[in-house]
């Protein structure tokens, strides 16, 4: 997918925790690593866990799936990140624990070239975000924003900024709304994509099934797009329960 190039997986990687005790081992940019090892890439996850049991158990996990742990981070006074999730009148609320140990990543060096993914939950705290920034300033040949808007943390001139120069922003109609600031359509869409010189890299069935709403899609600066072959090749993985 990546025609051999290195691909690097940045962010978060943490636990929901529910009221009855179940964990979830996630996080957009762990789980994306993790599938992308289903399929054979080997990429490399980019993130920082606490010197604590959590910590131990990413490590255990990523090592039994074979993910390379090379730039996988301890830190020694911040724990592994958590979402602490409760249920009210059935109705979930999620609360990202804020001064994790991923919100503390700090600057490796990497190679020029290559892919480089990101979400925009892990750039909320100045620390990682400068890390980040760094990192895109190496040079990757590609970019791939997954787009993660979670109040409190995020800012939308913030996000537009991580959008310019991506090759691939990955959103869905809510985030569209909030990040174009106007009802989610077609022509919103559209001016989206001309706006961040990107173009929309859904399959037809997903134009389709999405009429005029935008429920989903992947926009990006190449018709030439990985995208539809992650969605074609993605094998029903799933991360570790704990």
């Amino acid at each position: 997918m990546t025609d051999g190039a290195a691909l690097y997986v940045f962010g978060e990687v943490l636990f929901d925790e529910f009221p009855d005790g179940n964990r979830l081992l996630g996080g957009a940019p762990f789980n994306v690593a993790w599938h992308l090892q289903a399929l054979g890439e080997s990429p490399r996850l980019v993130s920082r866990v606490g010197d604590d049991a959590r910590g131990d158990q990413v490590r255990a996990a990523m090592a039994d799936w074979g993910l390379d742990t090379g730039f996988l981070q301890t830190d020694p006074r911040r724990p592994t990140g958590r979402v602490a999730v409760t249920i009210t009148d059935g109705e979930p609320a999620y609360n990202i624990v804020p001064d994790c140990a991923y919100d503390h990543i700090e600057t490796v060096s990497l190679p020029p070239g290559g892919l480089l993914y990101h979400g925009s939950l892990a750039a909320r705290a100045d620390a990682s975000a400068d890390t980040l920034r760094q990192l895109r300033a190496a040079g990757p040949r590609q970019v791939f924003i997954d787009v993660n808007l979670r109040p409190p943390w995020w800012r939308r001139a913030a996000v537009l900024q991580w959008l310019q120069g991506a090759h691939w922003v990955k959103l869905n109609s809510a985030e569209l709304a909030l990040l174009a600031d106007a009802t989610p359509s077609q022509d919103t869409g559209r001016a989206f994509l001309r706006r961040h010189q990107l173009q929309d890299c859904s399959s037809r069935r997903e134009r389709r099934v999405r009429n005029c709403c935008w429920p989903g899609a992947i926009a990006c600066r190449s018709r030439r797009c990985p995208a539809s072959k992650l969605r074609t090749r993605l094998a029903p993985v799933m991360p570790l329960r704990q």
